[in-house]
């Protein structure tokens, strides 16, 4: 009995959510986030800084992460902002969807990976 009331707590585990990491220049510290559907990374190509969350909405109800092309994982968009008064600019929206797969990478991180957020491996990686 024990062993299926632990099988049943880990099954259960997996439809609580994911955990994300979570920053921000406002707050400037890292922190955990839990009980997320997918995490985030936003890279702002105009000042290269970067945010960090997650959403606990169903991915199939964001149309950005609907449209990301099989096997990629980020994806450019332009943001038309002079209607506002601000310039217009380039932005990477990246989602995954496994445990901190958003960890907060620098801009000259995320360049030299390729604008991705999977991770590269030390031997035999450009």
């Amino acid at each position: 009995m024990l062993r299926y009331l632990l099988l049943l707590s880990l099954s259960a585990s997996a439809v609580i959510g994911l955990s994300c990491y979570g920053y921000n220049d406002y707050q400037q510290f890292v922190e955990t986030l839990h009980h997320r559907t997918f995490c985030s990374a936003v890279y702002q190509a105009l000042d290269r800084t970067a945010v960090f969350g997650g959403g606990d909405r169903h991915p199939s109800h964001i149309p950005k992460i609907v449209n990301i092309t099989k096997g990629n994982d980020c994806v450019l968009e332009h943001v038309d902002n002079s209607k506002f008064g601000y310039p217009s600019s380039d932005m990477w929206n990246c989602y995954c969807f496994s445990d901190m797969c958003n960890y907060p990478f620098t801009f000259k991180e995320f360049e030299r990976r390729g604008h991705t957020l999977k991770p590269t491996f030390a031997m035999g990686s450009d």
